[in-house]
């Protein structure tokens, strides 16, 4: 039986799906002995150091935590599958390594074809995350190169999105990085007293039910297949803890 430590943060729909998707795996095609810790304090960097001579052998991960947690993740002889991470120091690791991630870009395609399929719209928006981490930047660039193909382009909306929402031709076509960014999207239209979706539609992305639900009117969202990310870095992790060693990543998109 192999002991695997899964750092997956559940306080989204991501982290649920991928855990999902793990427990699938392990349940159906391999005998695992699970150490969850959901919280990234709970995966310090004394705990890797440790997790060898703790009996574990492989951890996924979703999340690095701090700069020294991340540090211990890179050098660690133990397999790591990492889940939709693009941190600067992860990605020099070589060994016993497996990335799975999302195309970004086709998200943000999809988010621009459904606005297509609609074809009401006088102008088209995104509202990326205000950190820009990757997988922001490359659903941006999925939606605005879709629109180009039909000779649109895409307004990007700072964090002054009042602004952009009453300068901008209505009906505007807006997509968020992520739900949340897109609640604050709506939220902004009810306080200027933009209606939706006559004057604003918005799409957001991760589909969360806890999220999508409790919006006025409930918030239309690109569902990534979480759980089919969760199954495949499983099937990545099981892989090396079984013998298949390589000396670059392996990299599943």
């Amino acid at each position: 039986m192999k002991k695997v430590a899964l750092g997956i943060e559940i306080n989204n729909n991501a982290g649920r799906g991928v855990l999902g998707g793990i427990l699938k795996f392990a349940s159906g095609r391999s005998q695992w002995n699970i150490k969850l810790l959901t919280y990234p304090e709970s995966m310090t960097p004394e705990m890797i150091r440790e997790a060898k001579s703790n009996g574990i052998d492989g951890f996924i991960v979703n999340h690095v935590g701090d700069e020294s947690t991340a540090a211990e993740l890179k050098s660690t002889p133990l397999p790591v599958s990492f889940v939709d991470i693009d941190h600067p120091l992860i990605r020099r690791r070589r060994r016993n390594t497996a990335f799975i991630g999302h195309r970004n870009d086709i998200v943000g395609a999809l988010g621009a074809r459904k606005f297509l399929s609609l074809g009401k719209f006088r102008s088209f928006a995104f509202v990326g995350h205000s950190d820009e981490p990757a997988w922001s930047t490359e659903r941006q660039s999925g939606y605005q190169a879709e629109l180009k193909k039909c000779g649109i382009t895409a307004e990007i909306l700072t964090n002054d999105l009042a602004r952009g929402l009453t300068t901008l031709p209505r009906p505007i076509a807006v997509m968020a990085a992520w739900d949340y960014k897109a609640i604050e999207v709506m939220e902004s239209c009810h306080e200027l007293g933009l209606h939706i979706p006559d004057e604003v539609s918005v799409i957001g992305v991760d589909d969360d039910p806890l999220v999508c639900g409790f919006t006025n009117p409930s918030l239309t969202s690109v569902a990534p297949s979480f759980e089919r990310l969760g199954y495949c870095a499983a099937a990545a992790l099981d892989a090396m803890m079984n013998g298949r060693k390589n000396r670059t990543p392996n990299c599943i998109l």
